[in-house]
């Protein structure tokens, strides 16, 4: 018979149980190799939470509020044309002082675009060193239509509030700090950007209000509305007509329907655009989906209906 050798004849277990020393040196081998894995584990888990977890980066204008002051609008004396192509040392000297004061926090000290605000930024700010992936073009006329209307979808505002000539004196300076390759104006592109911008006749200011005061007088104005969408649910119940019957179907909340209407007032207009007022509100109108189902007829009596309520 074939002589097989088991565990325990290499290990007298007795003895190991009957002596609590040689249990514990049994034991302990393993129990290091348990607390080994689980410090290893703990660490790996440590380490892989602070490569993945995204802090929010704290940017000056959270931190530093300047709060705005009451403007109001003032006529902006036309400019020279000329600066357009021969800026001034002082108007490259403004230019800097903006460039600190209003790009800088994006697009970084060297115009980079790895300023601490652009952290956060989703597409990231321009790199004004790169010759790729400009949105407008990077020619100084469509770098002034990039700060008159800015660049939907990014974090890039339009910096209307601006004088012309300050926007100027920022191209100015980023392009002559930053970029390499600049094409020059072309004396149409000169007189195209005057008739775009009126340049040279000037224009007016935009009025400008503290933070606080224009959330005051929003909230104001909308309680003006809500009251008027009010008074007109009022009205409405005591109102008689065929459309009542088609309004009660389609609504199913009139004090949202009645201040979406109270707040714009070009349905009156036409049948057409009352329905395209509905569409564009729904589902938070208080109208339902049903009412864009409406036929010509009930349309026109809905609006016949609602006219005199809102007068």
């Amino acid at each position: 018979m074939e002589n097989k050798k088991h565990i325990e004849d290499e290990i007298n277990f007795s003895e190991i149980v009957a002596d609590p020393v040689n249990l514990v040196s049994a034991i302990f081998p393993y129990f290091m190799i348990l607390v080994l894995g689980a410090t290893v584990f703990v660490f790996y888990k440590v380490e892989y939470q602070s490569r993945t977890i995204h802090y929010p980066v704290e940017i000056m204008r959270d931190t530093v509020a300047v709060e705005l002051t009451t403007k109001t609008s003032q006529l902006l004396p036309g400019i020279d044309l000329a600066i357009l192509s021969s800026p001034s040392d002082s108007l490259m000297k403004k230019g800097e002082e903006l460039y600190k004061t209003t790009c800088e926090s994006c697009h970084g000290t060297a115009g980079l675009g790895d300023g601490a605000a652009g952290a956060a930024l989703n597409p990231k700010p321009r790199n004004f060193t790169s010759a790729d992936g400009w949105k407008n073009g990077k020619k100084f006329n469509e770098m002034y239509l990039t700060l008159a209307n800015g660049i939907p979808g990014s974090g890039m505002v339009a910096y209307e509030y601006l004088p012309p000539a300050d926007r100027i004196a920022m191209i100015h300076y980023v392009q002559k700090t930053f970029m390499k390759d600049i094409t020059p104006l072309t004396p149409a592109d000169i007189a195209a950007m005057d008739q775009t911008y009126s340049l040279v006749a000037g224009g007016m200011s935009p009025n400008q209000i503290p933070v606080a005061k224009a959330k005051e007088n929003i909230k104001v104005e909308n309680n003006v509305l809500v009251e008027k969408a009010n008074r007109a649910v009022l009205v409405e119940k005591v109102s008689v007509g065929d459309g009542k019957a088609i309004l009660n179907k389609i609504t199913k909340n009139k004090e949202k329907a009645f201040y979406i209407l109270i707040a714009n007032q070009d349905w009156k207009a036409s049948k057409e655009n009352l329905v395209k007022l509905i569409a564009n509100t729904l589902p938070a109108n208080g109208f339902c989906a049903s009412s864009l189902k409406l036929s010509s007829n009930d349309l026109a009596t809905l609006h016949t209906y609602l006219l005199p309520i809102f007068n």
